[in-house]
């Protein structure tokens, strides 16, 4: 199943042949699907990391094309980065990588050989040097620099998380279908579930339905990518502008179509994904956008066609008012992205820059709050 090659999954011993190296990748693919299967894991913050001979297994198995895009971030314990033939330390490029070793363990002198190399190729690099420590690193020396870096991937994900701008109110779909394909028999379908019912609240309605799916190389899919990117540019600010205060006067459903497959649910499945349904004031049908039509100003221009001429004439006031704010958000969040990227390559540094880095994080911090400041006052 696997070209006859690591049948004991690596157990024996790293092997660096192409075949071999081909073969692992399958090899933990299968095993991710099967631990999303059985526990549910989020795909795109899985990390390659390994101790010793898992170390040089993190080389063989995470730093080649094949691999790419597959893991978040890396850790070499015990071990160090390679530049063996085969190996492409640029799939680094970009991500976080954690050289982890002991003071005595002889795998030193390749981790600080191996830096250089890898920082060329554009990974964020930090080592750690375990004082006292031997090849194998007592656990309790490991466990504050690991959690430490941990807690920087975690920060990571929260800065890439856009500021959302909609208040979402959570849709579950069951296993019906309309009973034919017109917009009109999916606006029934949708304002009779009963978290709608109850929701609107007698408002019209925003419905987005968006898709989370993975492809075969457990790469977000097409209807994924193009659900985020929806998100981040009608719901999420700075972009959303006119689209969030227009939301303010409907009730607004997120629902997932990640999993319904085309055969059982031929009008609402994956591939449909990301969609935007609109529902008047009595549940009716008013608009369905979805794909390449999911623009931001044909989505502005039907939800203030729902509000009436002093409706329209508020947000235009905030709009206004809002103008300046949203400049001066986007400044901010293109100098955080300049600080960030400065303060990991000087953290990263093999002689950190303590001033530097001090005064960039004060900076950060003032960067931050005033962020957390513009957002405020965009949502009132």
């Amino acid at each position: 199943r696997h070209n006859g090659a690591q049948k004991d999954a690596g157990a024996g011993g790293i092997l660096s042949d192409p075949s071999s190296c081909a073969a692992m990748v399958e090899f933990m693919d299968e095993v991710r699907a099967q631990l999303d299967r059985d526990y549910g894991i989020d795909q795109d913050q899985v990390i390659l990391s390994g101790l010793s001979m898992g170390g040089w297994g993190v080389n063989f198995y995470g730093f080649l094309e094949a691999a790419k895009d597959r893991y978040q971030a890396y850790a070499i314990l015990a071990a160090g980065p390679r530049t063996d033939a085969g190996i492409d330390l640029g799939v680094a490029a970009g991500k976080r990588v954690l050289l982890l070793n002991g003071e005595l363990d002889q795998n030193l002198a390749v981790a600080n050989q191996g830096k250089p190399a890898l920082e060329a190729a554009g990974a964020i690099v930090e080592q750690v040097i375990l004082p006292g420590e031997g090849h194998v690193p007592s656990i309790a020396s490991m466990t504050k620099p690991l959690a430490d870096w941990l807690g920087l991937l975690r920060a990571d994900l929260d800065r890439r998380r856009p500021a959302g701008a909609v208040a979402w109110l959570p849709l579950r779909l069951d296993d019906g279908e309309p009973e034919d394909r017109s917009p009109e028999a999916l606006a029934r379908f949708l304002a009779a579930r009963p978290a709608v019912e109850k929701g609107r609240e007698g408002r019209p309605a925003l419905l987005f339905g968006v898709s989370a799916g993975k492809d075969r190389k457990d790469r977000p899919s097409r209807s994924a990518s193009s659900s985020t990117k929806a998100e981040e540019e009608l719901f999420c600010q700075p972009a959303s502008g006119e689209i969030a205060l227009a939301a303010r006067s409907f009730a607004c459903f997120r629902f997932e179509l990640t999993g319904r497959e085309k055969k059982a649910h031929p009008f609402l499945h994956e591939d449909s994904a990301p969609l935007v349904v609109l529902l008047d004031a009595r549940g009716e049908f008013l608009a369905k956008l979805d794909g390449s039509r999911l623009r931001s100003k044909d989505l502005a221009a039907a939800l203030r066609g729902q509000l009436d001429e002093e409706g329209n004439q508020a947000i235009d006031e905030k709009m206004t008012a809002h103008e300046p704010l949203l400049r001066e958000l986007r400044e901010i969040e293109k100098k955080r992205d300049r600080v960030l990227v400065s303060l990991d390559k000087m953290r990263a540094a093999r002689k950190p820059p303590v001033t530097r880095i001090e005064k960039l994080e004060t900076e950060l911090a003032a960067l931050e709050a005033r962020r957390a400041e513009l957002l405020a006052d965009l949502a009132r």
